[in-house]
């Protein structure tokens, strides 16, 4: 694992930033298609089942094992200390617990070099794998079950107010014109050019007003004619 986790970071460094995107895309496609389903077969092929199905209260002590020392850590971490995660409520932050309490590679992983050393019996490396596949399962479902039932008791956010709305409306708005700047000389032109065109057209009326009279005058028609 800690060899692949140094190729993924040489490939990262290695790759042109343009092209980084579509080789994750790709690399990403072809890991969770073939090779990481081909892993947790090979690791489900490793375990006992008659171990872990003749020591059930074993297979539950692992369970609560892994959630005391990876899910309840995170929770009073957020708890006690600002991680700034964002989370407001005890139930989000205790989602957040049992999510980050599943785990299977890592137990598979280590079991695997522990049984190849001969520091570990197959039989407590099945109950391990087998906890740590059953925490995959029922941690997200103990979170969502979380969520159904505490999530509407948060007290809901209090309404804004009617300038409040009209405000953000305001300053949406704006953003979208900033956004979309290069449309705002056009306009303020075109705006000038049709106040140019209404002046330059007023002028021209006030000048034939002025010139209109002179021509039409019966007095200059005379001394023309004459």
């Amino acid at each position: 694992m800690l060899g692949a986790f140094a190729a993924g970071i040489i490939l990262r460094s290695l790759t042109p930033p343009a092209a980084l995107h579509l080789i994750t895309r790709r690399l990403e496609t072809v890991g969770f298609a073939f090779t990481i389903p081909l892993f947790f077969v090979v690791s489900g092929m490793g375990i006992s089942v008659s171990a872990v199905t003749s020591n059930p209260l074993g297979l539950l002590a692992v369970v609560l094992g892994i959630l005391l020392c990876r899910g309840v850590p995170v929770f009073l971490a957020d708890m006690l200390v600002d991680t700034r995660s964002g989370l407001a409520s005890k139930n989000q932050k205790a989602q957040m617990a049992l999510y980050s309490a599943a785990g299977l590679p890592i137990i598979v992983a280590v079991t695997e070099v522990a049984v190849s050393s001969d520091l570990l019996e197959e039989s407590t490396a099945s109950l391990l794998v087998a906890g740590g596949a059953l925490t995959v399962l029922l941690f997200p479902l103990f979170a969502l079950s979380v969520r159904h039932a505490f999530g509407a008791s948060d007290s809901a956010p209090e309404q804004p107010s009617r300038r409040e709305q009209m405000n953000a409306k305001k300053a949406q708005r704006n953003a979208q014109v900033k956004l979309t700047t290069g449309l705002i000389p056009t306009v303020r032109t075109e705006a000038k050019a049709q106040s140019c065109e209404g002046n330059d057209a007023s002028t021209r009326v006030t000048a034939k007003k002025r010139v209109v009279p002179r021509s039409s005058s019966p007095g200059s028609s005379r001394n023309l004619s004459e």
